[in-house]
């Protein structure tokens, strides 16, 4: 249970009351289920931002904070895809998909997706790259 303030007097009121004790305004309005657009989770009466993605909330309406896109995630997956051609460039494309993967979660910034695709193409890649000079290593050898 958590206290609102009525629309009318301003005197704080259980979330759960149908009217307020003092004037009788109707609560109702108040007590239906919000949810953030940009999220989809529920937003408190009181809030003022989301507490999952951090939306500022202003008169009832969502104002949208625009989230930046990560520079480390593109470069990361830009990198990876490039290490197709020449496969030494997966492993800076590693570090850069594995700096954008904590930057994204840490800053609440777009970019995850292509982090996250950037360290798996660079992963496949540094397996490639680690297979040849093994392979390379025993074909010298033998």
């Amino acid at each position: 249970m958590s206290l609102i303030k009525c629309n009318e007097c301003k005197k704080e009121v259980s979330d759960k009351a149908t009217a307020c004790p003092k004037c009788g305004n109707p609560i109702q309005s108040q007590n239906t289920n919000r949810f953030c657009i940009e999220c989809g989770n529920e937003i408190g009466p009181n809030d003022v931002k989301c507490k999952y993605c951090y939306s500022i909330l202003q008169k009832n309406n969502i104002v949208y904070v625009e989230r930046k896109n990560n520079s480390m995630a593109i470069t990361g997956f830009v990198l990876s895809i490039v290490s197709i051609l020449l496969p030494i460039l997966a492993i800076p494309g590693f570090i850069f998909s594995c700096i954008g993967l904590s930057q994204c979660s840490k800053r609440n910034e777009k970019g995850y997706g292509l982090a996250t695709a950037g360290f798996i193409i660079s992963l496949f890649f540094l397996l490639v790259i680690f297979l040849s000079i093994i392979f390379g290593i025993v074909a010298y050898i033998a």
